[in-house]
């Protein structure tokens, strides 16, 4: 399906309230780069994509960029936090799986790792940070709070261990020897385990406690409650972050070498050249996202010459990956576990009491308008088109997901089609759903809109065979079969 990506080229802008993004190819290095820059505001957003869902798994690029482009206005996309490659060394309890190392706040929500470290933040008002901070998720209940020591981290043999296991493990996995642990159904203990398996399931937590620290187990019918939150106050409005590393920028000079996290500590050489992802925060307050091919040093004398503000090293090499505008900029062929997104506000839909006509007669139908363009149901179409030469008949195969479209066919209006209605405005997310006209596949631009997919209407008359036109004397959309 066609995605309607809401990324602007240069100054071109779609909607006043969209967030704008440009790329470029500059040098960094001596060598070509890309780079994708993101005006940060109020409705921009960030999300970190999952294969599959979960710390676990993981999917080529194209599927994750799929996923990422099925939410509206998706900006950009590129590689995350590290992560470990399927078949390398074991993780106890997981076994040899493409695990999650990177620490990951989804929806304000703490789903993987924790700790410290130089994360990427994005605060719930559209604001683009860089800095090192920790991050700790803590379970309540009983009146008390307990830290844990990680999210979705599986430490077997540690006895002080206080680790929390969430629908986002993405597996079943074994309760550590000589733990205990609290399995929590929605918000309630269902159950308290000391062997066997923590089954992974929709809105099922498992809150795990080493030998030593059995007594802060909650007891079976206690309400918990979780909390995420970072050691810096400025961090209390993040709700999507991702660590990596080195540090290269804070607040425009190059990361303090005394810290353990900057590219100067001497844990990578900051001379070594090699396939590089990165984030900065400009001095505007916009995010750049790029890859190259540099050496740490290197790259923040571009970024310094840019007077750049922050910025940090995300997941590079093999997995270096960057999209943009429905573009992949530079591609991988590795497998991965997640991407982060960067999305603009999700545009309006709003139903017009638009004037139609078909083949000069008056008509009725459930129009939506999103940034100048109408919207329409295939079925309302279909009704609207019965009796004329272009009928066709509209279909659902449910095995395959995919709508279908028969010409030539007449369809019968089915109850509820063609209903209308004044002052609603609703959210427009694009729609994945797949169209097969005759059997072949459409591409068409839809919005799943209140539950229901729309398709712009001018798309439709091409792949259908009928005329759009619009009469500016009297407001009116046209449609004339062929």
């Amino acid at each position: 399906m066609k995605r309607l990506i809401a990324l602007v080229l240069c100054a071109a802008c779609l909607c006043a309230s969209a967030a704008s993004a440009a790329t470029a190819a500059p040098s960094i290095g001596g060598k070509a780069a890309h780079t994708v820059t993101v005006e940060m505001g109020a409705g921009v957003s960030a999300d970190v994509v999952f294969a599959q869902g979960s710390v676990s798994k993981d999917q080529s690029a194209a599927e994750l960029l799929r996923a990422a482009a099925a939410r509206s206005n998706l900006l950009a996309a590129c590689s995350g936090g590290t992560f470990n490659v399927s078949g390398a060394a074991k993780l106890d309890g997981y076994g040899n799986v493409p695990c999650c190392y990177a620490s990951v706040v989804k929806n304000g929500a703490l789903v993987n790792g924790g700790g410290e470290g130089v994360y990427l933040g994005f605060t719930a008002d559209g604001r683009a940070l860089i800095d090192v901070t920790e991050a700790t998720l803590r379970v309540g209940f009983s009146g008390r709070e307990i830290a844990v020591d990680g999210v979705n981290k599986y430490y077997p043999d540690k006895a002080d261990a206080a680790l929390l296991f969430t629908p986002e493990a993405g597996c079943d996995l074994p309760v550590p020897a000589s733990a205990k642990a609290a399995k929590i159904v929605n918000g309630r203990v269902s159950a308290v385990l000391s062997s066997g398996k923590m089954a992974c399931a929709p809105g099922t937590y498992y809150f795990v406690c080493g030998k030593d620290r059995l007594s802060q187990l909650p007891a079976v019918g206690a309400s918990v409650s979780f909390a995420t939150a970072f050691s810096d106050s400025a961090w209390s409005g993040v709700t999507t972050a991702v660590s990596c590393g080195p540090w290269l920028l804070h607040n425009g000079n190059a990361a303090p070498a005394e810290s353990p996290y900057s590219y100067l500590s001497g844990t990578v050489s900051p001379d070594a050249v090699g396939s590089r992802t990165f984030a900065a925060v400009l001095s505007d307050g916009s995010l750049m996202l790029g890859t190259c091919t540099a050496s740490a040093r290197q790259l923040v004398v571009y970024l310094l010459s840019l007077h750049a503000r922050d910025a940090m090293l995300l997941d590079g090499g093999a997995s270096s990956l960057l999209s943009a505008s429905g573009s992949v900029l530079t591609s991988t062929d590795r497998r991965l576990n997640h991407i982060l997104c960067v999305y603009g506000a999700a545009p309006k839909a709003v139903l017009t009491e638009q004037k139609l006509t078909v083949n000069g007669a008056a008509k009725q139908a459930e129009i939506y308008n999103i940034d100048g363009s109408n919207y329409f149901k295939l079925r309302d179409v279909a009704a609207l088109l019965t009796g004329t030469p272009s009928q066709f008949s509209v279909g659902y195969d449910s095995a395959r997901n995919t709508v279908t479209v028969r010409t030539g066919s007449a369809y019968t209006p089915q109850a509820g089609d063609l209903q209308t209605g004044t002052d609603r405005s609703e959210t427009a997310v694009v729609s994945a759903q797949r169209v097969e006209i005759n059997g072949r596949a459409a591409d068409l631009t839809a919005y799943n809109i209140g539950g229901n997919n729309f398709f712009k209407l001018r798309e439709l008359g091409a792949a259908l065979n009928f005329t759009v036109g619009y009469e500016e004397a009297t407001r009116t959309i046209t449609i004339h079969s062929r």
